[in-house]
Parts: C-alpha cells; sequence; structure tokens
C-alpha cells in the first residue's frame, strides 16, 4: 500500500497515511475480551491476531521509529516487569502475561495514531464501555434477561463463575470478569468526561456524553465493585477540580448546574436501586463503618489490612529482592483468606521484588504519570486550545491516575487485562505530546490539515 505525505505551511511536518488504525484494531481487541472465556477460545490467539496486525502494519509503511522520553519510559518498565517475570516466576500463564504485555507495550512504542484514528478509537471505546453498562444494569435489575438470553450460549465455565457473582452480591460479568469490565468503563467515563470539558457549549453531543457518564456510573454501581468505583470517583473529581480552577466565572457557573443536575439524577436512580435491594454489598459496607462509629470493632477491609501486615512481614525478610514475581501466598481462616493477591500493588512490589524492583518498576509509572498531569495542566493553562489534544491529556491523565488509586487496593498490573489500556494510555500521552508540538512548529498553530484536530472534536 503505497505512503502519502502532507506538508504543512512551513514545510517541517511529514506525516504517513495509512488505512489501518492499530489503536482501533487495539480497542477492538479489548472489547471483545469476553468471547475469550465466555466462548473458551484462548486468549492468545487474540494476542496473536493483534501481533500478525502490528507486524503488518510495520511491513506496509516506510517504519522510522521515533523514541520519546514517555515511550522510553513505557519500555524499560515492560522490559523491567519481563526481566522479573521469567527470573521470579515458573507458574503457569506466566508466559502468557509476558507476551501479552510486550505486546501492547510494543504497539504504544512503535506506533502512533493520526488525529483522526484516534478521536474514532476513543469513540468506539466510549460506544462499547456504554453498551457494557446498560448490560450491567439490565442483567442485574432483570436477571431473567441474563438467564433466558446470555446463559444457553455461554460456556459452562463462565455461566457458572456468574452464578458465584450473583450469589455473593455482584454484578453479571461478561467474559467471566468483574474487574476488566468495569476498567473498559472507566476508560470509557474518562473519555466522555474530556470530552465533555473540552466543548465549548451545549450541542447534543455534550448531552450524549452527559447520558454516557451517567450510564457508566450506574453500570459500575450494579458491577457492587468498591474498589474501582471509588477510583474512578476520585478521578472525576480530581479532573472536575482541576478543570473548575482554570474556568472563568461564567464557566464555573454552567458546569456547576450542569453537573448539579447529574449528580441529583443519579443519586435518584442510586436510591430507588437502593430500595430495591440491588445494592446489598454496599448497605453491608455501610453497616461495618456505622458499628464501628459504635465502638462495636468490625474489619471493613475484608481481610486486607491482616494481609498487608503479613505482605509487610514477608518484605522485612527479603528487603532487596523479594521472594519472586507472583510467589506470595497467604491464609489466614479467621478472615476466610487463601490468595496469592496482597491486594495493594505497591506492598505486592515490594515483597516479591524487593527494593529493587519496586524502584525499577513503580517508579517508572509514578514518572508518567506526574508527566501526564503536568502537561494536561500546562495545555489548560495556555494560549492554545486545540479540544482534540486537550482530551488525549486528560484521557491520559484520567487512566493512569485511576490505575494510581486502584493500586492501593488491587495490584493491576498483575493482571494481563491491565496492559491494553495502560498502553492506551500512554498512547494518549504520546499522541497529545506529537501534536502539540506540531502546532507550535507551525506559524501561530494555523495548519492547513491538523485544524481538523478541532473541527472533530467539536462536532
Amino acid at each position: 500500500m503505497a505512503n502519502s505525505y502532507v506538508k504543512n505551511r512551513t514545510g517541517i511536518v511529514k506525516t504517513p497515511h495509512f488505512s489501518i488504525s492499530i489503536i482501533g484494531i487495539l480497542v477492538i481487541f479489548v472489547v471483545t475480551f469476553f468471547i475469550y472465556m465466555d466462548f473458551e477460545i484462548r486468549m492468545i490467539y487474540g494476542y496473536a491476531l493483534l501481533g500478525v496486525c502490528v507486524l503488518f502494519y510495520l511491513c506496509a509503511i516506510r517504519f522510522k521509529p521515533h523514541l520519546s522520553k514517555e515511550k522510553s519510559i513505557f519500555f524499560f518498565l515492560a522490559m523491567m516487569i519481563s526481566l522479573f517475570v521469567f527470573c521470579g516466576s515458573d507458574k503457569e500463564g506466566t508466559l502468557q502475561y509476558a507476551i501479552g504485555m510486550d505486546l501492547c507495550v510494543l504497539i504504544a512504542v512503535l506506533y502512533e495514531p493520526r488525529e483522526i484514528q484516534y478521536f474514532k478509537a476513543m469513540k468506539i471505546f466510549c460506544f462499547f464501555s456504554t453498551a457494557f453498562s446498560l448490560y450491567s444494569i439490565l442483567a442485574f435489575v432483570f436477571p431473567e434477561i441474563y438467564q433466558i438470553f446470555v446463559k444457553p450460549i455461554i460456556s459452562e465455565g463462565s455461566a457458572i463463575y456468574n452464578e458465584e457473582l450473583l450469589r455473593s452480591g455482584y454484578g453479571v460479568a461478561l467474559g467471566a470478569n468483574v474487574a476488566f469490565i468495569d476498567y473498559i468503563v472507566v476508560t470509557g467515563l474518562i473519555f466522555s468526561l474530556s470530552c465533555f470539558f473540552a466543548k465549548q457549549s451545549i450541542t447534543k453531543f455534550k448531552i450524549l456524553d452527559i447520558l454516557s457518564m451517567i450510564i457508566c456510573f450506574l453500570g459500575m454501581l450494579c458491577a457492587n465493585r468498591k474498589g474501582e468505583l471509588l477510583a474512578a470517583l476520585i478521578t472525576v473529581y480530581f479532573i472536575y477540580r482541576d478543570h473548575m480552577k482554570k474556568s472563568n466565572k461564567i464557566e464555573k457557573a454552567k458546569t456547576r448546574r450542569i453537573v448539579g443536575v447529574m449528580i441529583i439524577f443519579t443519586l435518584l436512580l442510586v436510591v430507588y436501586l437502593a430500595q430495591k435491594g440491588y445494592l446489598l454489598r454496599f448497605y453491608l459496607f455501610f453497616n461495618k463503618i456505622a458499628r464501628n462509629l459504635s465502638n462495636d470493632r468490625v474489619d471493613i477491609s475484608s481481610g486486607r489490612i491482616a494481609i498487608w501486615k503479613y505482605a509487610w512481614s514477608v518484605f522485612k525478610q527479603n528487603p532487596v529482592l523479594g521472594i519472586g514475581w507472583e510467589n506470595f501466598f497467604v491464609k489466614i481462616p479467621e478472615y476466610d483468606v487463601d490468595t496469592v493477591k496482597v491486594h495493594n500493588n505497591f506492598l505486592q512490589l515490594l515483597c516479591e521484588t524487593g527494593v529493587i524492583g519496586f524502584v525499577l518498576i513503580a517508579i517508572p509509572m509514578i514518572v508518567l504519570l506526574i508527566w501526564s498531569y503536568h502537561y494536561m495542566k500546562r495545555y489548560s493553562y495556555s494560549k492554545q486550545n486545540y479540544p482534540l489534544i486537550r482530551i488525549a491529556y486528560t484521557t491520559s491523565f484520567g487512566i493512569q491516575f485511576f490505575f494510581f488509586v486502584l493500586d492501593f487496593l488491587d495490584p493491576c498490573i498483575y493482571k494481563m487485562h491491565f496492559w491494553p489500556i495502560y498502553a492506551i494510555s500512554i498512547m494518549s500521552l504520546v499522541f497529545a505530546r506529537t501534536y502539540e508540538k506540531k502546532f507550535i512548529l507551525s506559524h501561530n498553530g494555523q495548519l492547513n490539515r491538523y485544524e481538523s484536530c478541532q473541527s472533530v472534536r467539536i462536532t
């Protein structure tokens, strides 16, 4: 397939056109994750197909890699984790985990999407996150929908797992994975929030963003996973607060009115769900908090505090190199705990990889998060205000910040399905950085081709 090149007015920027969007393929791979468990297909086949698409892309264009500092740190992070995985763990599935992670990192390092490709891919992501949320709501409120239409066609293993989830008060999972649904839903929620703040006036598209956010929030509520919901709420509030800081009085008043209506409408729906008994796990959680406030000591951490204490003692016994990747195990009968997870990413890294592994793995992720926030904040205060660039910065920071908060309750990086979404956050960051620099190189930011960034964003 031939390449075509378009120059801007300065004659500096050259960008290859290619019909295949690798970020679009990655998004489709992520949102179709459920087919592997629900229809008993090995996920490694999906990664193999993804790898073939990447190889085809590299062979079809005149590839000239540009390794920015963000890509370099991301690549370094993946290499360090791969090293600890191969040296410290002999468990089944570690090879598949490493291959999946390295492939996602390779895509983020080698591929840079164009503005149309990025926007369309993220809109696809947003559509599926809303659709998954609607499914979670309907299957939770009307379980007969799941029993009649879904259960007969999925695998026996997925059906058994979903029954266990329902008995435990969780929502019905696509692909027998409640956490991954929440990861997808949160990513769509963050992108919709970014679009909402980037639009300057009320349009039908802004209304769609509002509806998408409300549906995504209710979908997470019906999934009944407190950790992901808490991390999502903190992330949304942080982005909202940052947006309000740089807004003028008129924009602040308008945003407060819209957000106020959204909150009231959502709370009414939450009260309705609570009265119908659909939020039992949240009721039990707040009931435990109330008992603690009345001096009736009850564990509200589901045994996590006991696990953290044990993990800290393991770290103190092996402080330098730890006990090896995924070699943690604890059994505490009094808390009904029997797990290989510390439920805290930082503690799990410390006890399994020691101080050395913590520095080599956690620090790069924190650096990328800090850079994302710095770029997002700096651009929001700059005179340039190209909406798509602003959206990409906000989306990148929002995804990374969500996982950072969730890392205190769940070791996200140990899950293979974490990496495609984290790679999308890095691609968003690199995309925003690249196009911001191209605008700076232009005459007052006025490009003939890249003006589409603004028009695509608004419409």
